[in-house]
C-alpha cells in the first residue's frame, strides 16, 4: 500500500498541508526503519526544509491533521493500529504506526505473492 492511499484512507486529503507532510514524514521514518529515530531532530527538520517553512509548523500541522482524522475517522485509525485506541496517538505514536502498518502490509504481499 502506498502512503498516500492509507492517508486517504484516514480522511486526511491533498487539500491540507498535513497530507503532504505526514506523508513525507512517513516515508523518512520508512527509511530509517530499524535505526534509532527522533522525530523532531531526523524528520521535522528535512520535511521543514522541503516545503520552505519551520519545524515547529511541520508539527503544530501534523497535530491538528492527526486531531481531525480522529474526530473523524477513528475507525479507520483503530484498522491501522491493529488494536481500538483509547488515547489519540501523539505525532511519533501516529507516524510510527503508519510506517510500521505499510510494512507489515508490504511483508504480507509478499508472503502472499512468494
Amino acid at each position: 500500500m502506498k502512503t498516500k492511499d492509507l492517508v486517504k484512507t484516514l480522511g486526511i486529503m491533498p487539500k491540507v498541508k498535513g497530507y503532504y507532510y505526514i506523508i513525507e514524514a512517513v516515508e523518512l521514518i520508512r527509511k530509517k526503519l530499524g535505526n534509532p529515530i527522533v522525530v523532531t531532530k531526523d524528520v521535522y527538520p528535512l520535511v521543514a526544509m522541503k516545503y520552505y517553512t519551520s519545524t515547529e509548523c511541520v508539527e503544530r500541522v501534523i497535530r491538528t491533521t492527526i486531531h481531525n482524522a480522529w474526530v473523524h475517522n477513528k475507525r479507520a485509525m483503530d484498522r491501522v493500529a491493529g488494536y481500538p485506541l483509547i488515547f489519540k496517538p501523539t505525532n511519533k505514536e501516529f507516524l510510527f504506526m503508519l510506517a510500521d502498518y505499510i510494512e507489515e502490509t508490504q511483508e504480507r504481499m509478499y508472503t502472499i505473492k512468494g
